[in-house]
């Protein structure tokens, strides 16, 4: 989805991210901010990239769903979530 905006507006990683919704956002959603997310400007785009990865990685841990599915197509296994860091965006 971060690829999309960032192509389809011509933004930046940092900038796309700030694009998306809050819902969407894992930063607005660690700030408990209802608009848009704020970025610092200082932050590189690899240090956001680790904390979007690590928000749907998060998401994916704690969503049974989700695990249940990787399950039923044989990508159950802790050790490959955790080594490729797989991650989950749930859909409201």
């Amino acid at each position: 989805m971060i690829d999309w905006v960032m192509k389809a507006e011509g933004l930046s990683f940092r900038h796309a991210v700030e694009r998306l919704p809050t819902h969407l956002s894992p930063l607005a959603a660690a700030s408990g901010s209802p608009t848009r997310a704020s970025v610092r400007s200082d932050a590189d785009d690899q240090t956001l990239l680790q904390q979007v990865i690590a928000y749907y990685h998060d998401t994916l841990k704690q969503s049974p769903e989700a695990l249940a599915y990787l399950e039923s197509r044989g990508l159950g296994s802790a050790e490959m979530i955790e080594h490729f860091h797989l991650g989950f965006a749930k859909q409201k």
